[in-house]
């Protein structure tokens, strides 16, 4: 066999593996898409026995104990649950921890009061979300990886949640909502409240 046909034959050896490598890369990209697709949102809403205590505490302070209260049991629970390797029951609980905090933000939107008691209270939210990111933070460290995009917006949630806190501790106005924390393709699940100014 001549230099050239060695060298023609090598050439179209190595075509055809990296061919080969190009098909099974993108195969594996598509089978890891399919799976972060198949895993369905997490259900963010209050539970019954969660939404009639809430609603039957009138008491600021001892509201938002009890709110944040709920949000970590809610957040246990998804520790003890993600521990478990039961991810999709703990995702869901992460969906009402979420729940929760949108409901203690919207509580405080609802006041109307820009009062040193309420800013008090609102302080004790954004405080306890400072004390819950690294948690959730664990978390999405010990969940696979199709799991990832679910919990970002989770994870954005928190982050969001405490920069509206913050805005209502420090001024008298809400904020409008980040766009970022909107629900879309690349942030599914994601559960805001309203947006606009609005004065308290």
């Amino acid at each position: 066999m001549s230099q050239n046909s060695q060298i023609n034959t090598l050439l179209l050896s190595l075509l055809i593996l990296l061919c080969a490598a190009g098909s099974t890369a993108g195969q594996e990209q598509q089978n890891t898409s399919e799976q972060i697709e198949d895993v369905p949102p997490p259900l963010i809403t209050l539970s019954q026995s969660e939404a009639s205590q809430l609603k039957a505490e009138n008491d600021l302070k001892q509201r938002t104990i009890l709110c944040l209260q709920l949000a970590g049991n809610r957040l246990q629970q998804a520790e003890t649950l993600t521990n478990n390797a039961d991810y999709q029951d703990a995702l869901n609980a992460l969906g009402g921890y979420q729940a929760v905090i949108d409901d203690g933000l919207n509580y405080f939107k609802s006041l109307k009061d820009d009062s040193k008691r309420v800013r008090d209270n609102v302080k004790r939210l954004e405080i306890a979300l400072r004390e819950h990111a690294p948690r959730l933070e664990t978390i999405r460290r010990s969940t696979p990886f199709e799991y990832s995009q679910r919990l970002k917006s989770i994870l954005n949630f928190a982050r969001n949640a405490r920069s509206r806190a913050l805005s209502l501790f420090f001024s008298d106005t809400v904020l409008a909502d980040d766009p970022t924390s909107m629900p879309g393709p690349n942030n599914p699940g994601v559960t805001t409240f309203n947006s606009g100014k609005k004065q308290l």
